[in-house]
């Protein structure tokens, strides 16, 4: 089963649960002791014990504690613990399945990894177990080099090293590979003439992850805008020309399962969140503006914001 339909069907259940005080918690647990867990556990306690909204304080305490004390009863002092625990009044336990583990392996990502709100934090989980995309990271600070593979959930480091003459373009030669995206910031002499424009970016100034995270953003972006002015390339294609619909035709084809992709904006994206979870197997692709009269901007004025490719 393709791993995207897999996750909807099996946590759309969690979407429409609420509690108050961001105590609805997923915790994302691999290869990781009874022990270690524990411990990690009790130091979110400890800091939930600073608050000052003692109501609140004791609602979180009891639920991680709770959780904890679950951990304890189903799991043996020497077993390694593995799953999705969606912490509620009652712990839920999900499989972690081959594909989620191998999304996980791929970055080396942690043991333990939680999230929270006052609704389950499903598109992090998502994004968490789903995306493999990434950009490639080189940091240079003086004669220190770093290189990170980074997305919005996830983050690890290739490569380190002191290189004594920075040679940027071997460097970059060596370490990113043919057609991956990558960024480079920090402080260097060598980033201060350096310019490729295959990068995302060139910064002579250390980034932060939130504007990179940005940055990787518009890569995707503009990939979107790609493939579909392609699509529109195509309206009058004998091969195509049967396979794009629009407007009420997009609803038809949710309805009976035959849309692939819906390349929309990003006020019809909000409106999909009203689509049943049980219809909800195509793939969504926000087209966000970048300038003035682009794609994004035809999609809104001349097709409702929304143009399907159904299967066949």
């Amino acid at each position: 089963m393709e791993s995207d339909t897999l996750f909807k069907e099996t946590f759309s259940k969690y979407s429409t649960v609420k509690d108050k005080f961001d105590s609805l918690y997923i915790f994302v647990i691999r290869k990781l002791s009874l022990e270690d867990s524990h411990e990690k556990i009790s130091k979110m306690i400890a800091i939930i014990d600073s608050m000052s909204d003692g109501k609140k304080k004791a609602y979180l305490k009891n639920r991680l504690h709770n959780f904890r004390e679950y951990l304890k009863t189903n799991y043996k002092p020497e077993s390694l613990i593995n799953g999705i625990f969606m912490v509620n009044d009652n712990v839920e336990f999900e499989s972690l399945v081959p594909y989620y583990v191998q999304t996980l392996d791929m970055f080396s990502h942690n043991k333990l990894s939680h999230q929270y709100g006052s609704e389950y934090p499903l598109e992090w989980l998502k994004e968490l177990l789903l995306d493999r995309e990434y950009i490639n990271v080189l940091k240079i600070k003086n004669n220190d080099i770093t290189h990170t593979k980074m997305n919005s959930t996830k983050k690890m480091n290739v490569y380190t090293n002191t290189v004594k003459s920075m040679d940027l373009n071997k460097i970059i030669l060596e370490r990113i590979p043919k057609g991956e995206p990558y960024l480079i910031h920090g402080v260097s002499a060598s980033l201060k003439n350096y310019a490729d424009k295959n990068a995302v970016l060139v910064s002579t100034s250390e980034l932060t992850d939130e504007i990179i995270l940005k940055a990787m953003a518009n890569v995707k972006n503009i990939k979107f805008h790609t493939e579909l002015t392609d699509v529109l390339n195509k309206l009058l294609d004998p091969k195509m020309e049967n396979k794009i619909v629009f407007g009420k035709d997009i609803q038809s084809c949710i309805k009976n399962g035959l849309l692939k992709i819906l390349f929309c904006t990003e006020a019809i994206h909000k409106k999909t969140s009203n689509i049943p979870e049980h219809f909800k197997n195509f793939e969504i692709k926000i087209i966000k503006p970048i300038e003035k009269g682009d794609i994004a901007e035809v999609l809104e004025k001349d097709y409702g914001g929304a143009i399907g490719i159904k299967y066949y």
